[in-house]
């Protein structure tokens, strides 16, 4: 099963922690999810990233609660993504087991899309 929705980030918390070599950061970020998915989100994660932007990676833990095509509950997403010599990479993976209510047994993918769009591709 497929479920489109966008996002906005309502709130964003960072913290920068001395690091030789490049960036990295510890973030939380609240999402407001609308469409096929509806609900809030808070993701933490840490992020590097070189000065001159060649190379960078985030890994990250979000929690989900709302509705997926009408279903109601909550469920983890654990993120990765790398960005090598321009070309990126990202995995978003629903976290078998985690999945309550009416999701519970969840599992399945997402794919970040541009303009903060999101597309869960789910099996319950």
């Amino acid at each position: 099963m497929r479920a489109s929705c966008s996002f906005t980030v309502e709130t964003t918390e960072t913290s920068d922690p001395e690091w030789e070599g490049g960036a990295i950061q510890r973030n939380r970020l609240a999402k407001v999810f609308t469409g096929e998915v509806e609900g809030t989100s808070v993701v933490e994660a840490i992020m590097f990233g070189k000065p001159d932007g060649s190379t960078a990676a985030y890994v990250g833990i979000e929690r989900f609660a709302g509705t997926v095509a009408g279903a109601k509950g909550s469920f983890v997403l654990v993120h990765r993504a790398t960005i090598v010599a321009g070309e990126q990479v990202a995995e978003l993976t629903i976290l078998p087991g985690t999945g309550t209510d009416e999701l519970e047994g969840i599992t399945g993918t997402a794919d970040l899309l541009p303009d903060h769009n999101m597309t869960l591709h789910y099996e319950l």
